[in-house]
């Protein structure tokens, strides 16, 4: 059995963001994820994702995050609290998240 790293993205994920530049602690973070465009450049693999033994798009197509708080922790750093809810299941995860910057 080896281990290796799996790189993959989903296409098609939508959401806001509102930053209020006054009080960065007042912005919010609100994210949805189509779960069946998960792509790892293997068909088979992503497949078996997309199955009831990960994702089972069949019954939760999407994965979602919402934030709860938002902390900044140094000039372009953030911890961005929140509840990630995947194949039904809710854990409150911290995000680190660099930003924001000026376009």
């Amino acid at each position: 059995m080896a281990i290796s790293t799996v790189r993959g993205a989903f296409s098609k994920v939508t959401g806001t963001i509102l930053l209020d530049d006054n009080d960065i602690t007042k912005s919010t973070v609100d994210v949805t994820i189509d779960a069946s465009t998960v792509d790892t450049r293997e068909p088979d693999r992503d497949k078996d994702l997309r199955s009831d033994k990960f994702f089972d798009v069949a019954h939760y197509p999407s994965i979602t995050f919402k934030s709860k708080r938002v902390q900044q922790v140094a000039t372009g750093k953030l911890k961005v609290t929140g509840d990630l809810t995947i194949h039904g299941n809710t854990k409150e995860v911290v995000l680190d998240v660099e930003g924001p910057t000026a376009l």
